[in-house]
């Protein structure tokens, strides 16, 4: 399997897990969590996320811990979809290029948002299971919010590269 062929698969696969965990988590949208199982990756006081997992109790505990569940698969997907689109762009016509080096960058940028999820992913699972505390809190939010940047720099510096190469790129 070429390296663009593995990279369409596994954005593939992290589009169908980002479904499903909308699916299975669709209750969790609660007055204290409006954005679900999201809600407590950014909530900053311990506080507000022992009420934000408290709401969820009965099906919803469930739902939730099958979401997360779901949620440490994504990264696996999304950060092999970044890492190796990032490889088959550099091997492509931008090899040898500053925009072959923004393209191994940026979906290095990508395996290292996918990393730091899974930190999210931990704390995350620890306020679930045990309970939200100061340094779940925290953990979470910077992990959170490291991943979005890294994520965001990378989908946009693979699609400028894509964009710059005009699509054609070699199927290395």
């Amino acid at each position: 399997m070429t390296r663009a062929r593995l990279a369409a698969v596994a954005a593939g696969c992290a589009a169908a897990l980002m479904v499903a965990i909308q699916v299975v988590g669709a209750g969790l949208a609660t007055d204290v969590a409006p954005f679900g199982l999201v809600s407590l990756q950014f909530v900053t006081d311990p506080a507000d996320a022992v009420a934000i997992v408290a709401s969820w109790s009965g099906d919803l505990w469930t739902a939730a811990l099958r979401a997360h569940g779901l949620d440490l698969l994504l990264p696996l997907a999304y950060g092999t979809a970044t890492v190796t689109a990032g490889a088959a762009l550099a091997a492509g016509r931008a090899a040898g290029t500053g925009l072959g080096r923004t393209a191994r960058r940026a979906g290095l940028a990508g395996g290292a948002a996918a990393g730091l999820d899974q930190v999210e992913n931990v704390a995350m699972a620890v306020a679930l299971l045990a309970a939200p505390g100061v340094a779940t809190t925290v953990v979470t939010v910077a992990a959170a919010v490291a991943k979005w940047t890294l994520l965001a720099a990378s989908v946009v510096g693979l699609a400028v590269v894509r964009w710059r190469t005009r699509g054609l790129v070699a199927t290395a």
